[in-house]
């Protein structure tokens, strides 16, 4: 018997398996080496595709710095104080320099939370912001996209010289990649801006719903969702933009700074040659986790990796996935929309009055009805059972809830591998 440490909240699950019977897929080219600070200062000093900060930034100018909330680690605890130290060698004072925490709808940042982010010393040293997505005192309009997006973002946004974004790069089910342009929209963007961006992953074409062509995870080329993403990014035009790929230690491992297009596509080509595992065939079983903490922090986060997950499974094969979910759902709309009880009533609604977290359940439902489903986590076992799924206590229970001897694969860190069938793979269009 082989064993392996599945990651589950911040602690792990010990799993004996059978090898023969179950593959372990992790990606064969990741980098699990950690940055040093000479690391991230070398590449800021060094951009692509753009200037360094001292030919960018004047004395005297604002400078706003985006940064993610903690549903997405990004080693922003080591790069905001060195980019911090940049500006002031630049010669901005700490009263030119703001923090704007890119929440989008999540629930807002905790101090504590703050705290962890960017330091104890930033977070005294400089002034930092929730941001609102329903409050219109804390939103300006700028302009629509030519998809008719109206773009609406965090005023302090506008009012600054220049814009900073961080964050980090990984797969997004339907945005492509995350980081970039995603800081701004949805991270500091209106309800509303984000509600039709979000729209435009679904397509309503004959009355029934369905993924709009062109829309996944690890594609940027004609998907629409990213290409919305860019033009109202581009309406504020970031000054420069540091976005890490972080690695199973919550490390930084690598760093892309400079133009904010260009660099933010260089890291996702490098995150997808890095991600994607290729497989022989689809198989029955296939157990996963988010990744642990914050992966699996509610099920609205741990939904993408069992989007990921069920690339490997034929149609009504079993997906045991192990996700801690110590915050629940993640948004109590969720819950009410997962509620409704089937994808197709979802997908009636969802046209009559479409909201961001009512996708998010549909296509967690679409799932749940092709696929059978065993969740372990820590949500009430007939909340799981309301959903259409099999609760577990622990990975033991799970497995003894399906049948014996199935072949199948097991991903510890499904949010950040695209597994892609050999004989009908395309590398993510990137």
């Amino acid at each position: 018997m082989a064993k392996i440490f599945l990651p589950y909240g911040q602690t792990d699950i010990e799993f004996n398996y059978d090898a023969t019977k179950l593959t372990l897929l992790t990606p064969a080219n990741i980098s699990n080496t950690s940055l040093s600070q000479t690391d991230i200062l070398v590449a800021m000093a060094n951009p692509i595709d753009g200037q360094p900060l001292e030919e960018i930034i004047d004395i005297g100018e604002n400078v706003v710095i985006v940064v993610s909330d903690t549903t997405r680690a990004s080693g922003s605890e080591q790069v905001v104080p060195l980019l911090i130290g940049r500006l002031l060698q630049c010669g901005l004072k700490f009263n030119n320099i703001s923090i704007l925490f890119a929440t989008g709808i999540h629930r807002l940042v905790t101090e504590a939370e703050k705290r962890q982010l960017i330091t104890d010393e930033i977070f005294h040293a400089v002034k930092h912001f929730d941001h609102n997505a329903e409050n219109p005192d804390e939103l300006v309009y700028l302009d629509d996209t030519s998809y008719g997006t109206p773009v609406e973002v965090n005023r302090r946004l506008v009012e600054a010289n220049h814009i900073i974004l961080t964050g980090s790069i990984g797969f997004h089910y339907f945005a492509g990649f995350t980081g970039g342009r995603k800081s701004l929209v949805p991270g500091l963007a209106s309800a509303k801006t984000i509600k039709h961006n979000h729209l435009l992953a679904l397509d309503f074409a004959n009355g029934t719903v369905r993924r709009r062509p062109g829309v996944g995870a690890g594609r940027l080329d004609k998907n629409a969702v990213h290409e919305d993403l860019l033009e109202a990014t581009n309406m504020l035009a970031p000054s420069f933009l540091i976005n890490t790929i972080i690695n199973k230690n919550q490390e930084i491992s690598q760093i892309f700074c400079g133009d904010w297009q260009t660099a933010h596509r260089r890291g996702c080509a490098e995150y997808a040659s890095q991600h994607t595992i290729y497989i022989e065939e689809k198989r029955d079983l296939v157990i996963a986790t988010p990744g642990g903490h914050p992966r699996d922090m509610n099920l609205i986060q741990s939904h993408k990796a069992l989007d990921m997950a069920v690339g490997t499974l034929k149609d009504g094969g079993y997906i045991i996935l192990c996700a801690k979910c110590p915050e629940g759902y993640g948004n109590s709309d969720f819950r009410d929309w997962l509620k409704l009880g089937s994808a197709a009533k979802m997908g009636e609604k969802l046209q009559i009055d479409y909201k961001v977290n009512g996708q998010t359940a549909w296509a967690f439902a679409n799932k749940i009805e092709r696929f059978q489903v065993v969740l372990v986590s820590e949500l009430p076992s007939d909340e799981v059972e309301s959903l259409g799924m099999q609760p577990a206590k622990d990975l033991k229970t799970a497995m003894s809830l399906i049948p014996k001897n199935l072949s199948g694969y097991i991903i510890p860190y499904a949010c950040e591998a695209i597994p892609l069938v050999k004989k009908v793979a395309q590398n993510p269009n990137v």
